[in-house]
């Protein structure tokens, strides 16, 4: 009879009289040889003759445990402890890199950047840059991954092998079983013996999409935003979603095994039926491929479920009793916000500009903003001095700075030039643009004036003149 090559639990390379793996303790469906001079026989489970019987073992994880003592070995602790001495001398692992792991790093660092940006232009600075120095976190510790990975790779601890179909065929399953062990791959022993879940339950659909069953684990995604939208319209819904989520979680954690162990069952006989020309070893090969798991899915998905919500909380959707229900009523309450906002705006602006020129000994006397062209007139002066002069600059709203676009500060020097004719015409035109600039200053001030007046009969006219109290800067 055909020996088993390697664990189907966790790959682990097996001698011919192993009988329980030594790496993760599972029991062995496995005739090996006798022992030589055994004091007492083992008793092993024989395995069913046919593929009904088989099926009924596998699809009910509770029946199984309550079976093992009689279906593997006797329980009796001695010959348990001979049988794990009798493995001792183990074969060589095959050393690798395990590289998956810094790349999902630098993955999930380059969807948090992008975000952030994403973020910052139309939501809120404050999540922007949030997201943005998780980014960094990611980025960074993608480093420290990569050295453990190759520490781990000299070391020879490299991550757990999948069986391939030769040595699934080499084991001594029937024909159900080994289709069974090709759909589930990792921890099939596990998952077929156990009636509870740990991952499951805790993890949820993110196990789901783990184990490559995405129908499921993204409809409870969207179960989860549901309740959290919802939450925030009824604010009792946040205690009812908890609720829904952790008994949802036990559910998973019950169910999962014997649900994902018929559904093996099931999908495997339906690939079986629609693959009848292939030979055994590639049918099992196609097996692994419709089954198996994909830690790139279940990663990524989970970052943009978790930045989803988090996009979510910065979006102020919730409905108060006491909004506007006429369209005239929604533009009045629009115009307020828009002022507040502007007037907010322009007085940041005024804050920043007053802050440098006494920075750099001058005087701020004036500050107004036109926020509908996007820019500021001020007027300054040195210390010590009465000289006033004009400045113009110009807003950049994109990233949040000032542009100066014309002074009047030098206005003196080119006048005079022009008086002793030796102005030239670059310096002219620059001359007549300053006077174009002091004229436009009472001309903003009686547009402020009469924006003032405006409002005041009219709640929905939106304010572009702002005058800033400079007084209240300091």
């Amino acid at each position: 009879m055909n020996k088993l090559k390697r664990c189907p639990n966790c790959g682990e390379p097996l001698q011919e009289t192993d009988r329980i793996c030594t790496n993760c303790g599972a029991f062995l469906d496995v005739v090996a040889e006798e022992p030589q001079e055994p004091e007492e026989p083992v008793k092993f489970w024989k395995a069913p003759e046919n593929e009904e019987e088989q099926d009924s073992l596998s699809s009910s994880p509770k029946k199984k445990k309550k079976q093992n003592n009689n279906m593997y070995f006797n329980n009796d602790l001695e010959q348990y402890e001979a049988l794990m001495s009798s493995s001792s001398n183990k074969q060589k692992k095959t050393r690798y890199l395990y590289w998956p792991a810094p790349l999902l790093s630098l993955a999930i660092a380059g969807i948090l950047y992008l975000t952030s940006v994403l973020a910052k232009n139309l939501i809120t600075k404050e999540l922007s840059i949030f997201l943005y120095n998780a980014a960094i976190v990611f980025g960074v510790a993608t480093v420290p991954i990569v050295i453990i990975v190759i520490v781990l790779y000299f070391l020879g601890k490299t991550p757990k092998k999948i069986m391939t179909p030769e040595e699934i065929i080499n084991s001594n399953s029937i024909p159900a079983e080994q289709r069974r062990m090709a759909y589930v791959g990792a921890n099939y022993v596990v998952i077929s013996r156990e009636g509870f879940s740990l991952p499951a339950c805790l993890f949820n659909f993110s196990y789901l999409i783990y184990r490559k069953q995405y129908l499921i684990g993204l409809f409870l995604i969207l179960v989860v935003i549901v309740l959290f939208l919802s939450a925030n319209f009824i604010p009792f819904l946040k205690i009812a979603a908890i609720i829904v989520i952790v008994i949802c979680a036990i559910i998973s954690g019950m169910k999962f095994n014997s649900w994902y162990i018929n559904k093996a069952t099931k999908k495997t006989q339906k690939l079986k039926d629609d693959n009848s020309n292939l030979d055994l070893e590639s049918f099992l090969a196609l097996c692994q491929k419709k089954g198996g798991t994909n830690i790139y899915s279940a990663v990524l998905i989970t970052v943009l479920f978790i930045i989803s919500l988090l996009l979510l909380s910065f979006v102020d959707i919730s409905v108060k009793a006491d909004e506007p229900k006429t369209k005239e009523e929604e533009d009045k309450v629009s115009a307020m916000v828009t002022n507040g906002n502007r007037k907010k705006q322009c007085k940041d602006y005024a804050e920043a500009v007053n802050k440098s020129y006494h920075e750099a000994q001058y005087d701020v006397t004036y500050i107004g903003c036109n926020m509908g062209s996007n820019y500021i007139l001020m007027t300054a002066k040195p210390f010590n001095s009465e000289r006033e002069f004009i400045v113009k600059y110009e807003i950049k709203e994109k990233n949040n700075s000032l542009v100066r676009i014309g002074t009047t500060e030098d206005i003196s020097a080119l006048e005079q030039k022009e008086l002793d004719q030796t102005i030239t015409e670059r310096e002219k035109k620059d001359l007549d643009s300053k006077r174009e600039l002091e004229k436009e200053l009472p001309t903003f001030k009686n547009y402020v004036v009469a924006d003032k007046e405006r409002i005041k009969s009219d709640d929905s006219y939106v304010r572009d003149y702002i005058e800033i109290n400079i007084n209240n800067l300091d």
